[in-house]
């Protein structure tokens, strides 16, 4: 019988925990046995093996998420939104969704384009959005 079992069978039969000093006199249990390496680098390999996994997992489902994310926001930024240039003037650039005054009535932008000449193309570039109503009484 070796050592350890006989201390083994000590504790059992007197229910007493039986310890013992290691080198430095600390004392401990009696079953107590000390980790050799090559047990320590498989339980230190088996935990980074498990942290190395969940770093990943945390990584691949956060990876999906800005994929979503950047293709609705690329999404978000095709479509047009109205945004108000003033009065229309010739040889200034226009994207769609500009709105800009012309004799009284408001224009959106259809597409993008450079503005040729003073005034508004009727050639399917811009869209009427508010007509010009008439004057008040007091042709304020």
């Amino acid at each position: 019988m070796s050592q350890w079992q006989a201390e083994k069978a000590i504790q059992s039969a007197s229910q007493q925990p039986v310890t013992r000093a290691d080198s430095a006199g600390r004392e401990l249990p009696a079953d107590h046995r000390p980790m050799t390496l090559r047990v320590w680098c498989a339980v230190s390999s088996a935990i980074i093996e498990t942290i190395r996994d969940a770093v990943a997992s945390a990584e691949n489902r956060s990876e999906r998420k800005i994929r979503v994310l950047e293709s609705r926001i690329a999404e978000l930024e095709a479509k047009p939104s109205l945004a108000y240039r003033g009065i229309h003037k010739e040889g200034r650039a226009y994207n769609a969704g500009d709105a800009v005054s012309w004799q009284g009535s408001l224009w959106i932008c259809l597409r993008s384009h450079v503005a040729r000449n003073h005034g508004i193309d009727h050639d399917g570039t811009w869209q009427l959005a508010v007509k010009k109503g008439r004057d008040g009484r007091d042709a304020r």
